[in-house]
Parts: C-alpha cells; sequence; structure tokens
C-alpha cells in the first residue's frame, strides 16, 4: 500500500470496522448489537483491531485467530479511527500495540494449528454472546486481568475486543495508570467499545477520521 496513503495513522491507533453483511457474524453481531440499546456506541461497528504503524491492523479473526493483517487486503472495508492523546498515557498505546503484536507471534509460531485452536484460536462463541451481556469492571474480571499481567501468554481463545481491551488495559496496569476500559475484557463488543471511546469524561481519544480501504490507498473523509 501507498506509504503517503497511511501517513494520518499512528501505531497505537484503534480501528473500528463497519460492516454488516460479509460474514454472519459480523451480521449476527450488529443485529445483537441493536437490540443492546443500554450503550451510546454504534450498531454498525461490528469489528475492532489496532494499528501496528507498518501498514496491517492487528486483530482476532474469524478466518485465522490472532493475527497481523495487511490493511491492503481488507479492499472495500471502512474504518472509523480513534487516537490516545492524553498525556498521562503518551507510551500506552505504543505498549498496547506491543503486546497484541507478541500474542500474535505466539500464534503465529505455530503455524498449521486450525482457527479454532492452541492459543490465540478464535472464541466464535464468546464474540457473538458478548454482544448480548453487560461489561463492566467487576471483582472477578479485574483478578483475571492481573493474573493475565502475571502471565500473559495463559492458554485462550480471542476474539476482537477483548484483545483490543485486553491489550490496552494490561498497558496501563503495567504503566500504572487508571485503565481505559471499565469492562470485563472477557465480555465486551465493538459497540461498547465506541461506547466507553464516546463517553470517556477525561477526553484522552482523538476521532481522527474515517477511511475506506481503495486499491493501494486509503480514502479519508472526517
Amino acid at each position: 500500500m501507498n506509504p503517503s496513503s497511511l501517513a494520518r495513522l499512528q501505531r497505537g491507533d484503534i480501528l473500528l470496522m463497519s460492516d454488516a453483511s460479509s460474514t454472519f457474524n459480523h451480521f449476527a453481531i450488529a443485529f445483537g448489537q441493536a437490540l443492546m440499546t443500554h450503550n451510546r456506541g454504534s450498531s454498525k461497528l461490528t469489528h475492532v483491531g489496532i494499528y501496528d504503524g507498518q501498514g496491517g491492523i492487528i486483530e482476532a479473526s474469524g478466518q485465522a485467530g490472532l493475527r497481523i493483517a495487511s490493511l491492503a487486503s481488507k479492499a472495500g472495508l471502512k474504518y472509523k479511527v480513534f487516537r490516545l492523546i492524553g498525556e498521562s498515557y503518551q507510551a500506552t498505546c505504543e505498549m498496547a500495540a506491543d503486546i497484541a503484536a507478541q500474542l500474535c507471534q505466539r500464534r503465529a509460531a505455530n503455524p498449521d494449528l486450525l482457527v479454532d485452536q492452541g492459543f490465540g484460536r478464535f472464541a466464535k462463541k464468546k464474540s457473538i454472546s458478548s454482544v448480548f451481556r453487560l461489561s463492566f469492571m467487576s471483582t472477578k474480571a479485574q483478578m483475571h486481568l492481573e493474573s493475565l499481567k502475571q502471565d500473559p501468554t495463559i492458554d485462550r481463545g480471542f476474539y476482537c475486543s477483548n484483545l483490543v481491551t485486553e491489550s490496552y488495559n494490561l498497558a496501563c496496569l503495567y504503566e500504572e495508570q487508571d485503565l481505559l476500559f471499565n469492562v470485563d475484557t472477557r465480555i465486551v463488543s465493538p459497540k461498547k467499545i465506541h461506547s466507553q471511546i464516546k463517553s470517556d469524561a477525561n477526553n484522552n481519544w482523538q476521532y481522527v477520521g474515517k477511511f475506506v480501504v481503495e486499491e493501494d490507498t486509503l480514502d479519508w473523509s472526517n
């Protein structure tokens, strides 16, 4: 992809994708999110990842589990971009991207695994069921996050929203910062992520813009 088309993106940016039609999974997520009216996020956002700084999106995919995929391979898909800008979180977005990328590398060490096998497998049932559940930082959710801080290689499956919130909240723990996402990272949806970003009282997030992936370029708009 032409480097100039990526110039507005920065490593650690959160990319929220609007797509309710390309797969049954995305259709189910969009439908479920439309029924859940308790948060302010968009029901049309059905996937989320972290920009890796090199033209790729770090994601948990129904096609491969944890992976880093080239944005150039996402032709026709639409994304909203949000960036962490709070002064006290300067290193956090970089660390979140590092954590997510390292998890992908662990998955990639076993390339012969099927999508539903091994560390970093795709947690399909959780990706859909999480849409219908409330998510907040309970004591059990905090304990789970603390256990991952001690050993992030614990065998487990992932889905997109889980990967993003887990990576960012772990980065906050390592940096001894307040958590950015007040959710149980095991049960969280793209809509919930969007809602938390929009309602952040400390204005730590900046909306960068939206783009459609076209051939060799990103077609930006605000």
